[in-house]
């Protein structure tokens, strides 16, 4: 996996997911899920093959997360499958491993790329102004007293 580094990002209010609003351990796996997955396209030795992991996916097993976040294997099993009902994440097993994928990683952690209507709008108005004073130099560039 990736060298863990930098930070990652979390929206107000996002302990008041049905999934997670009354249980703490749910909230700390989340958390843990968020954390340990992967924040880039990456490549990962598992069991002595190249395994790609994409942006926002985690390849572990359920007994690993079960020691990570101190739960029982059967109340990790539970919470994923409560965060896959809430489409939340989504998870494929196979004898070797889980892969979790988290559900719209991208929109959650790329505020870059996120434009809200709210600029959207402003940016809009921008042009438009940047336009409307350009129109208007033009048609009234002689009003200096020298019409060309």
């Amino acid at each position: 996996m990736t060298k863990p580094t930098g930070y990652f990002k979390m929206w107000r209010g996002w302990a008041k997911n049905p999934a997670l609003r009354n249980n703490n351990n749910y909230r700390y796996l989340w958390l843990y899920l968020i954390e340990s997955c992967a924040f880039m396209d990456t490549t990962i030795d598992k069991f002595g093959c190249p395994v790609r992991v994409k942006r926002g996916d985690l390849v572990t097993s359920v007994a690993k997360i079960s020691k990570d976040v101190n739960m029982t294997v059967q109340s990790v099993r539970t919470a994923l499958k409560g965060f896959e009902n809430h489409k939340m994440i989504s998870v494929k097993t196979n004898k070797l491993s889980t892969n979790i994928t988290l559900c719209n990683y991208e929109v959650f952690q790329d505020v870059e790329k996120k434009l809200t209507n709210l600029q959207q709008t402003i940016n809009k108005q921008k042009k438009e102004l940047k336009e409307i004073r350009i129109k208007k130099e033009k048609e009234n560039w002689w009003e200096d007293g020298i019409k060309h």
